[in-house]
């Protein structure tokens, strides 16, 4: 038995969702049908293993790909009557938005590779600062507008400043230091995150005299990140939510059970019962109570 949900899910095998079909059968038909676009190397064991699943459901949520390519996460439960409660959410859509995040930082570095990094060069004798076109760019100043120390760390997210400038004063003596990764705020008020490589560069006597760096946008890569973590997070919740539906389903089938013989039962002690005596009036009662139990429960 199974909601119209699962039937979308299962189109392939939809006329034999129905209860008394083996489950046996109707997995022996999809896999058939599979084996026209997307062949099993080996059906029967892949059958087999299916079939081990579905008696021994596993004790978590587990990813498994439809006939058809899709993807569902799977929850599958045993009930106390020996039979299977199942709940299947369709992630294909977050499986594709892992693929594209997969895609896209493959594309970011790509580009950071071929042209989408900024070189900054400190002279640490003069003090001047030069950026590449591409530097301006990020930064989202105006080429025209020169750009000395003191402009460049206003620029700087006001929580990063500290950290940003002991840092690069630390390389500027010549104290190494991993990738700086800090946050901007640009003119027109864009937050942007940063990566910063720096290289001290010295003359002959082993003095520096410069500091030459790279920045990278990584903006787009962190907020790729955040929404994953949000897919994921808003994935976990509705299984929760799910879960609960499938226990309340559970309580209200129970619960529908234990009403039956207390409608009946009461029913035909209303019925024997002269009209107008108390005892026609308590079982009448019993029985406007359970009915209303029972629409409680549907």
């Amino acid at each position: 038995m199974c909601n119209a949900a699962h039937e979308e899910l299962y189109s392939v095998v939809r006329s034999l969702l129905r209860p008394g079909v083996p489950f046996e059968e109707i997995l022996r038909v999809g896999v058939s049908h599979a084996g026209k676009g997307r062949p099993k190397s080996d059906p029967e064991a892949w059958s087999a293993q299916r079939l081990l699943d579905r008696r021994n459901p596993p004790a978590r949520p587990a990813e498994r790909q439809l006939w058809d390519g899709r993807w569902v996460l799977v929850c599958e439960r045993r009930m106390s009557d020996g039979g299977i409660a199942s709940l299947e959410i369709d992630i294909t859509a977050l499986k594709e938005m892992q693929r594209a995040l997969r895609e896209s930082e493959q594309r970011l570095a790509r580009a950071q590779r071929i042209a989408g990094v900024g070189d900054i060069e400190h002279n640490v004798v003069t003090g001047k600062v030069t950026w590449s076109d591409h530097a301006y760019d990020i930064y989202g100043v105006p080429k025209d507008r020169p750009l000395t120390w003191k402009n460049f760390i206003t620029l700087v997210h006001p929580e990063d400043r500290e950290r940003v400038s002991k840092i690069l004063d630390d390389v500027c003596k010549g104290i190494p230091a991993a990738p700086l990764e800090y946050r901007i705020i640009r003119p027109d008020g864009t937050l942007v995150h940063l990566l910063r490589e720096n290289e001290p560069i010295h003359d002959r006597s082993g003095k520096i005299v410069r500091v030459a760096s790279t920045v990278k946008d990584i903006t787009e890569l962190r907020q790729s990140q955040a929404r994953e973590r949000e897919l994921h997070a808003a994935l976990q919740h509705r299984q929760k939510f799910e879960a609960l539906g499938t226990l309340a389903g559970g309580i209200a089938h129970d619960m529908n059970n234990t009403l039956v013989p207390i409608l009946a039962l009461s029913k035909r002690a209303m019925t024997n019962a002269l009209i107008g005596t108390r005892e026609h009036t308590n079982f009448e009662t019993i029985y406007r109570a359970s009915e209303h139990a029972r629409d409680l429960v549907k």
